[in-house]
């Protein structure tokens, strides 16, 4: 037979009844006094557990998810472009177009309900400027993302040991262009993020498709210029890992700026609408 389901407030319950008896049997000691201080200690520590447990653990299971997310997207992602480059070149650019965004739009219907798949430090900067998502998440979230994509960097170098930029990001036109580029494309994608995300999240079909069908298109209108990064932290690894960190300004900076102006422009797109005067 099955264990009974021991749930917390029985728990909590329980350990009272044990704490009372003690309690009454320690009457006598003449270390009572500590004895009540240890018990309410004990009482305490249980209960701050009880209330921050619930609050603690989904979010770790965020961050891991934006770790595990954005270590996947750079593996991936970055992916065809080692291949390319090992491999003489198997993959154009409209086939690593459309590897972006499936590859985009599988992490997003497999992250959406756990982090809201993010996977993007601008996207995470983006719902918080717009008050979608608290400001005290940004660090941890940019750090997993950070991380997440150093860690996907660093494995597509164990796996190709020969590679050379593991899909980094550099300028093909002037810089000028460049940066004007991705803030342009990161201010599409943001634009589109906010109209289909639910608060902070991505998740669904909808969201998967729309986000997949937007870095697809985004990446066959710009990669021949900027190479479409899009996202800080899908440059910031391979730039790190290869050691090559001359242009990552560009891509840590503009794509931020693209995301900040989408919000912008979204509460201009919903502003309510002020009533007609009298005539």
């Amino acid at each position: 037979m099955a264990d009974p389901i021991d749930f917390p407030q029985q728990r909590e319950s329980r350990d009272t009844r044990n704490e009372q008896s003690d309690h009454d049997q320690h009457k006598s000691d003449p270390n009572f006094g500590k004895h009540l201080h240890r018990i309410n200690f004990k009482r305490g520590l249980r209960k701050a557990q009880n209330y921050i447990e619930p609050i603690i653990r989904p979010r770790l299971s965020a961050l891991f998810g934006e770790f595990l997310g954005t270590g996947l997207l750079v593996l991936g992602g970055c992916g065809f472009s080692v291949i390319n480059e090992l491999y003489g070149a198997p993959i154009d650019l409209y086939g690593i177009s459309a590897g972006w965004g499936l590859w985009v739009a599988a992490l997003v219907f497999a992250f959406g309900d756990i982090s809201g798949a993010h996977i993007n430090p601008a996207v995470t900067l983006g719902f918080a400027v717009g008050g979608r998502f608290s400001w005290r998440q940004v660090p941890g979230y940019l750090g997993a993302q950070l991380a997440g994509a150093a860690a996907g960097a660093g494995l597509l170098r164990l796996l190709f040991p020969t590679a050379i930029t593991l899909g980094q990001t550099n300028p093909q036109g002037s810089v000028g262009q460049t940066f004007g580029i991705e803030v342009a494309i990161t201010f599409t994608l943001m634009l589109v993020v906010l109209q289909i995300a639910t608060g902070a999240k991505e998740k669904g079909a909808t969201a998967g498709l729309a986000v997949g069908f937007t870095v697809l298109a985004m990446v066959l209108f710009a990669g021949p210029v900027s190479m479409a990064s899009l996202n800080p932290a899908r440059s910031f690894g391979p730039a790190l890992v290869a050691g090559d960190l001359t242009h990552l300004w560009i891509y840590l900076t503009a794509p931020v700026l693209g995301a900040i102006l989408a919000v912008g422009a979204d509460k201009l797109l919903h502003a309510p609408e002020e009533e007609p005067g009298l005539a």
